[in-house]
C-alpha cells in the first residue's frame, strides 16, 4: 500500500488582499454619499493591479480601505487572510505628494520607519544606500528635501517605502504631478522595482495609458457609487520589460483595449 505523504500536496496560494463585500459611505452636510458599492476583488502575489476609473468612482476610497485609514461600513478588507483594522507596515502607501519630512535630509527620510523600529545606524546607512541606489539617487543622502526636483522627491519617498519592506506596496496616484518625461522614467522605474523584487503593487490612476503600461490586471470602476466593470489581464508591461528601451509598445491590440476602456469610464 503506497502512503501519500500530505506534505506534497499542492496546496492553493491565497490572496495577498481581499476586499469581500466592501461598501461605503460618506457623512456630509446633505446627508449620505455612497462612495463604493458591493466590491469583491482579490490580489494575489506578485500582482501590478492598476484600479482606475472617472473621478469620484471610489479608486481612492477602496485604496484608504486596503491601507487601513479607516474601516468599510459593509464587508470585509483583508492580509493574508487577516482583517485590516489600522495601517502599519505591512502596506507600504505613496501618495501624489511626496509627504516627506522637509527637516529631515533624504537618508534620514527614507530611513525613517527602520530608525522607529529600532534600526542602528549602521543597519539605517546601509538601508539608505541600498535604496538610494536602488531609485538612482546614489550621491543625494545628504541633499534636503527643498534642493530636489519633483521626480527626485517622488523617487525618495518610493525609497523610504520601500525601505519598511512592506508585504504590499499601495500607490495613489504617484506620478500624476509630474512632467511628461520623469513621468515615463518613473514608470520604468517602478516596473524594474516590481519585477526583479517580486513586489505586490495595487496602483490608483486616472490615465489608461498609465495602467495599461504597467497593471498586470487592470480593475475598471463605473460612475459613483463606484463598482467594479471589469477585470482585464494585460501583458504589455511584460512586454515592455524585454523590449529595447523597456518602453510599451502602442499595437492595435493596446489601441483597441484603451479605446473600450475609455468606453467603460467616459
Amino acid at each position: 500500500m503506497n502512503n501519500q505523504n500530505v506534505n506534497n500536496v499542492p496546496q492553493e496560494k491565497s490572496p495577498v488582499l481581499e476586499l469581500m463585500a466592501i461598501s461605503h459611505s460618506y457623512q456630509t452636510a446633505d446627508g449620505a454619499i455612497e462612495a463604493i458599492r458591493d466590491i469583491n476583488l482579490s490580489v494575489d502575489e506578485h500582482e501590478f493591479v492598476c484600479i482606475l476609473g472617472p473621478s469620484g468612482c471610489g479608486k481612492s476610497t477602496i485604496l484608504n480601505l486596503l491601507a487601513g485609514f479607516f474601516s468599510p461600513l459593509a464587508g470585509q478588507a483583508l492580509i493574508d487572510g487577516m482583517p485590516i483594522t489600522k495601517p502599519d507596515r505591512n502596506r507600504g502607501v505613496m501618495f501624489q505628494t511626496d509627504t516627506l519630512y522637509p527637516w529631515m535630509n533624504v537618508e534620514d527620510n527614507i530611513t525613517f520607519g527602520p530608525r522607529m523600529r529600532g534600526a542602528k545606524s549602521e543597519e539605517c546607512a546601509a538601508i539608505s544606500q541600498n535604496y538610494l541606489s536602488e531609485v538612482n539617487l546614489n550621491t543625494y543622502g545628504r541633499k534636503r528635501v527643498y534642493e530636489l526636483s519633483g521626480g527626485m522627491k517622488q523617487r525618495v519617498a518610493l525609497a523610504r517605502v520601500l525601505a519598511n519592506e512592506p508585504r504590499v506596496i499601495l500607490m495613489d496616484e504617484p506620478f500624476a504631478a509630474l512632467d511628461a518625461v520623469t513621468r515615463v522614467q518613473m514608470q520604468g522605474l517602478i516596473r524594474n522595482i516590481w519585477h526583479q523584487e517580486k513586489r505586490t503593487i495595487v496602483m490608483i490612476t486616472h490615465d489608461i495609458d498609465e495602467a495599461l503600461s504597467l497593471g498586470t490586471r487592470l480593475v475598471i470602476m463605473t460612475r459613483s457609487p463606484g463598482t467594479i466593470e471589469e477585470i482585464i489581464e494585460t501583458d504589455f508591461t511584460i512586454t515592455a520589460l524585454n523590449t529595447p528601451g523597456q518602453r510599451v509598445q502602442i499595437t492595435p491590440e493596446y489601441i483597441k483595449l484603451r479605446d473600450h476602456i475609455f468606453q467603460i469610464i467616459v
